[in-house]
């Protein structure tokens, strides 16, 4: 009866109850608004499960709104589902009765209002259960239900006869004041709203905790299970059975989830936690869960933090399901089966072998910078890309998974992570927050270049014996990582793009996922440049050791000049210095006048000087070098 009392008082102790009730009652009396009011008590359910203050929430009309026409139109389609059933099942009672008794038919009516009676006391049960699960198939688990209504129908129903008296009170009263006087009726109409919202308030407290005391699916009547070591005392949610060793293969599976899962594979661990292939009871499809390992002061943010991956569909991200804090913090996702490799299974980008050829680094690239561009323009931002976070599929299609998780983890820190992050592929923001400012969407592009340059180079541009001496390397403005020409002269056209995207401010990286891809796009453009070049500069060379014909000659050599220039500009454009080096000096065969050999030579002292600098080829250079080479292309005319 605590419940029930406090259900009906509850607003009274909220510090601005009487503004909240104010604002209440004007949108409860606006035809349409007032079903935010739905979304407004669902916000308060889900606060008396996972806050403990259990306060009221501020209105939020908009995303309120959205959230109770949802509700409302779920419910409506589920309550007419759930009447029909229980009138068919009555109906069949009644023929049967019918048939044996020869009862009147007057009995129908009365087999019709246990139905709906039926339907609205289910319905109860079924709205706190799917705002608790956030699943739509949960209405449907009639067994859990039921057991979750057999606990707590007796509660539920002194709540509805009791807020049927309080009801029937205000609504005598309301009707009173708005006989007295026009100006009073006006009152009486905010006074219904209020009520509308106080209703809300009332039905939110008491239907939450009531469905709280019954929560949890009832232990199963197997060998499985020692019932006689089960704490009946306690509520089904909380309580632990003891499951027999043999019923799991896998030993460091948690018990706590027997009763929920089957366990099938362990799929990894790390100082977060540990992943493991599962199938629901009574399901049929395998999926993967996450068990963190997570402090007390960090439970609390599991649900809060993650609940933006909901909002995530798309091809190169990772399934999220749901999220529990009971019995154990656990996430349910989409499993992901990985990508065969001389006959191993490679489950992660970590686990894939590296550096890999130029073609399949863009492809994985391009494909985890379209998923972060899908979170990015929904304001989500992962700030934890590692190649562990990167699961692949069979057809070698990247997906993100632990989106919200390195937040979470800057909650409960482990010895091989700072802040909840793995340092090697740290941004010089997440170390030092004064000097490189605060995390944004930026964090992820420059961690994004870390996984390119790895994928590309075999290494990563940080390394260290300790976690300080990774740190420092990451901090200094001085220290800059090594170009992947150096590492292999092939890689030379990724030199410029890397010098942008592994910035260490912000401000000096890609400021897009979209930039970031347009620059991919023309180095891509560069390479099938560049291998037609070859062919162009073979034949082309080859012809004219063969030709006497001048004309063809002077045509040739037009065109391969002209080429050669294109290509010029095209590596000036995306800062491959290396690949601009080498066209320029092909060029210094074709320039004919003192002034362009001049220009030319000092022009390909200026790239080698920026080469050995570390320098970006600036806008200024490629205009000079432009106004150059189109003097170069009209000398050959």
């Amino acid at each position: 009866m605590g419940i029930i009392w406090e259900s009906f008082t509850y607003i009274f102790k909220d510090r601005d109850w009487i503004k909240k009730l104010f604002k209440g009652g004007v949108i409860g009396i606006i035809p349409f608004l007032n079903i935010s009011l739905i979304g407004y008590m669902i916000e308060f359910m889900n606060s008396i499960y996972w806050d403990k203050n259990k306060k009221l929430p501020e209105f939020n009309i908009i995303n309120q709104f959205i959230t109770g026409l949802k509700i409302l139109i779920i419910f409506s389609i589920y309550f007419s589902v759930i009447f029909t059933l229980f009138l068919i099942l009555f109906i069949i009672i009644f023929a049967i009765f019918l048939a044996i008794f020869n009862l009147n038919d007057d009995i129908l009516d009365v087999f019709i209002i246990i139905s709906l009676m039926a339907s609205i006391l289910l319905l109860q049960v079924a709205l706190p259960h799917y705002t608790y699960t956030n699943r739509i198939s949960s209405l449907y688990d009639f067994y859990t239900l039921y057991k979750i209504l057999e606990k707590t129908w007796f509660s539920i129903l002194i709540f509805d006869i009791i807020y049927f008296i309080v009801a029937l009170i205000a609504l005598v009263l309301i009707s009173i004041i708005a006989e007295t006087s026009s100006i009073f009726s006006l009152v009486a109409i905010w006074l219904m709203g209020a009520f509308f919202y106080y209703s809300f308030i009332a039905f939110g407290y008491s239907h939450g905790n009531i469905y709280l005391q019954g929560i949890g699916k009832p232990i199963p009547e197997a060998k499985t299970v020692n019932t006689s070591k089960v704490d009946t005392s306690k509520p089904i949610y909380k309580r632990k059975v003891e499951v027999l060793e043999s019923t799991n293969t896998i030993p460091d599976f948690p018990r706590e989830l027997l009763e929920k899962y089957i366990p099938l594979q362990k799929l990894g661990e790390g100082g977060f936690g540990k992943v493991f292939k599962v199938k629901r009871k009574g399901g049929t499809l395998p999926l993967a869960i996450k068990v963190p390992n997570l402090e007390e002061r960090a439970k609390k943010y599991l649900l809060k933090e993650i609940n933006a991956w909901k909002n995530l569909n798309h091809p190169n991200i990772v399934k999220f399901y749901d999220a529990f804090i009971e019995p154990i913090p656990h996430i349910e996702m989409e499993y992901i089966g990985g990508y065969k490799l001389n006959g191993k299974t490679v489950k992660d980008l970590d686990k894939y072998p590296k550096p890999t050829n130029p073609e399949e680094a863009i492809k994985l690239i391009k494909g985890i910078a379209e998923g972060l561009k899908h979170a990015h323009n929904k304001d989500i931002i992962h700030r934890d890309i590692k190649p562990s976070n990167i699961l692949l599929t069979e057809n070698l299609t990247p997906k993100i998974t632990d989106w919200g998780l390195a937040k979470i983890g800057a909650k409960s820190t482990t010895a091989t992570t700072t802040k909840g992050l793995t340092l090697l592929y740290s941004a010089p923001e997440q170390i030092d927050e004064e000097e490189y400012g605060k995390t944004d969407k930026r964090t992820d592009i420059y961690q994004l270049g870390l996984i390119f340059y790895e994928l590309l180079t075999g290494k990563l541009p940080y390394e260290g014996n300790t976690p300080t001496q990774v740190s420092l390397k990451i901090v200094n403005p001085s220290k800059k990582p090594t170009p992947p020409s150096k590492i292999d002269p092939k890689l030379s056209i990724f030199d410029g793009i890397f010098e942008k995207l592994l910035a260490k401010r912000k401000e000096n990286r890609y400021q897009s996922i979209e930039e970031f891809l347009e620059a991919l796009n023309s180095i891509e453009d560069i390479i099938k440049e560049k291998e037609k070049f070859k062919d162009t500069l073979t034949k082309t060379t080859q012809i004219l050791k063969t030709s006497t014909d001048k004309r063809e000659i002077k045509k040739l050599t037009k065109n391969l000049i002209e080429t050669t220039a294109k290509l010029a500009l095209n590596c000036a454009r995306v800062n491959d210095k290396v690949g601009l080096l080498d066209t320029l000096e092909l060029l210094k065969d074709y320039a004919k006048s003192e002034e362009s050999k001049k220009e030319l030579e000092g022009a390909i002292s200026h790239i080698e000087y920026l080469i050995k600098e570390g320098l970006p080829i600036g806008g200024d250079t490629i205009e000079r070098l432009e106004v150059l080479l189109n003097r170069i292309k009209r000398e050959g005319d």
